[in-house]
């Protein structure tokens, strides 16, 4: 009995540990979204820290009510975060989707439109307006990325004519797009974003 007990509490132990440092990584992200410095871990492993910190506390929660050990009450918090966040979708207001995409937001994960090297022009959600917006990453040693810049447009870019060059100073960015209000219009695009 004593040994059962005692492999539940080493891997309650590692489970804590690992959730702490997940913790740990998500305020990074956190500070690095909201800092001036536009850099910070790639999309996939800012979306893969925010789930890790998310179900170790709810698994640690429930492994110290399955097992009766004392898991404090912080932990708790892990089960009513995916309620909350479920309930701010549903409710019907401005609100509640303003309140859910400002706290998903550093989370979310943007498509690529069009990549070049180490540069990225992606498709970014846009809920709060109409048109399209699109940001420039620059992508370094794999796994942070830097943000040079957004594009807000009436429409959306053709992803086959964007062409992406860069010298040492400047990134050129080409692109066609349709227009929201004129499918047959299509407008030719050129826009620079310093290095």
């Amino acid at each position: 009995m004593s040994m059962s007990l005692n492999k539940k509490n080493k891997a309650l132990k590692l489970l804590i540990t690992i959730h702490f440092i997940a913790l740990g990584l998500f305020t990074i992200v956190l500070v690095c979204w909201f800092s001036e410095f536009n850099i910070g871990l790639h999309q996939n492993i800012r979306l893969f820290v925010f789930c890790t910190v998310l179900l170790s506390g709810a698994t640690i929660y429930w492994i110290g009510v399955i097992s009766k050990l004392k898991a404090s009450h912080y932990f708790k918090t892990y089960l009513i975060i995916p309620i909350l966040a479920f309930v701010l979708i549903m409710i019907p207001s401005f609100g509640g989707i303003l309140l859910f995409y400002a706290i998903s937001k550093p989370f979310l994960s943007y498509g690529v439109v069009s990549k070049k090297e180490k540069l990225e022009l992606r498709e970014a959600a846009n809920f709060l307006g109409p048109g399209y917006r699109y940001a420039i990453i620059e992508t370094k040693y794999r796994f942070l990325e830097n943000h040079k810049g957004d594009i807000h447009l009436d429409g959306q870019i053709i992803p086959t004519s964007v062409n992406i060059k860069e010298d040492d100073s400047l990134i050129r960015v080409e692109f066609s797009y349709d227009h929201i209000h004129d499918i047959s219009l299509i407008k030719d695009t050129v826009l620079t974003f310093t290095k």
